[in-house]
């Protein structure tokens, strides 16, 4: 007899941990955004809101036949889509405004019109719209 420790039983080999397309294979895994790759909330959608409405937007965009127009290019009675909506620009103003990226600067207010909704929107002269051809 001797002061050695017991045998040690025989170990399982260690796992192997490999990086998959957006998550471990061997453990769990949060959901990945089928658009833009970055995590979103296990839901049971494919994709984030945000990119959802992108993509349908962009989806609608392709159906109706739009071509991207620079906003200093729009005319009244263009028919643009606005958040994928169809909307019928009915005037068009030159100037300086006060933008959404809340500097002031030369943009084009477009008033628009859709069934009975309208309303004016300002965007930066080389904002790009998608015009219906």
């Amino acid at each position: 007899m001797g002061n050695h420790p017991p045998p040690q039983p025989p170990r399982a080999p260690r796992e192997v941990i490999r990086r998959d397309v957006g998550s471990w294979i061997s453990g769990p895994s949060r959901p990945l955004c089928a658009r833009c790759g970055d995590p979103k909330p296990d839901d049971g959608n494919l994709m984030h809101s945000e990119c959802e409405e992108a993509e349908t937007a962009e989806a609608l965009a392709a159906l109706r036949g739009t071509e991207p127009v620079r906003a200093e290019h729009v005319m009244a009675g263009d028919t643009v889509l606005i958040d994928g909506t169809e909307a019928e620009i009915t005037d068009v103003r030159h100037g300086d405004y006060w933008l959404t990226t809340g500097q002031h600067g030369p943009g084009v207010a477009l008033g628009w019109r859709c069934g009975s909704s309208s309303g004016i929107m300002f965007r930066r002269a080389d904002d790009t719209l998608d015009r219906i051809s």
